[in-house]
């Protein structure tokens, strides 16, 4: 007897999995994105197309983008997925993964070993990819002294900044590029 899949269940599966990206996922990676839906349905939420909402104006417009990225880190070799979870959508729990101060993002590195392993969890206002699958740049939004910011600074008046992450192949992760290589979308802070 063949065992067919109902028509919600594949809908939740390419809307989760399809919209992240059409990749093979690493069991470690799978199963994050995997535990991110399920505490989307134990919310009583219900997984949608991943993205994120931009301003333009007084209008807020929806940008289909990848929950998770992959590629190899440029100059290093070393194969990464990242997870932003700020992309994920739950119709019915929105700010079960982001809010005002961010969202996570979670890189996994496949390491000399062949192991597969999370080598970042850091809170973001986003993340961003520049350059090419086979050569790609990970950035992290982070605000307040991650910028070089003075004191501690509310979230309203944090200033915010774009920090590449570079790969620390002595300890097997990923750390946050030199302050001097951020970019300042909105302006520096007072120093």
């Amino acid at each position: 007897m063949k065992s067919w899949l109902s028509i919600p269940t594949m809908l939740t599966m390419v809307v989760v999995l399809g919209a992240a990206t059409t990749d093979r996922f690493p069991p470690e990676v799978a199963a994050d994105v995997k535990q991110m839906g399920d505490a989307c349905r134990g919310n009583d939420g219900k997984p949608g197309p991943s993205g994120t909402y931009e301003q333009f104006g007084d209008q807020f417009k929806f940008h289909p983008r990848k929950l998770v990225e992959h590629g190899i880190l440029g100059g290093t070799g070393v194969e990464v997925w990242a997870i932003d979870s700020g992309r994920f959508r739950c119709d019915g729990a929105q700010s079960m993964f982001s809010g005002s101060g961010g969202a996570q993002v979670s890189v996994f590195a496949r390491l000399s070993d062949g192991q597969v392993r999370q080598v970042l969890m850091h809170g973001a206002y986003g993340m961003n990819v520049t350059g090419s699958r086979s050569s790609l740049k990970l950035w992290l939004r982070v605000g307040g002294p991650l910028c070089g910011q003075a004191g501690q600074p509310s979230h309203a008046e944090s200033i915010l900044c774009d920090r590449p992450m570079v790969w620390d192949a002595t300890a097997q992760k990923m750390d946050f590029a030199p302050i001097a290589e951020a970019r300042f979308p909105f302006g520096k802070p007072n120093q």
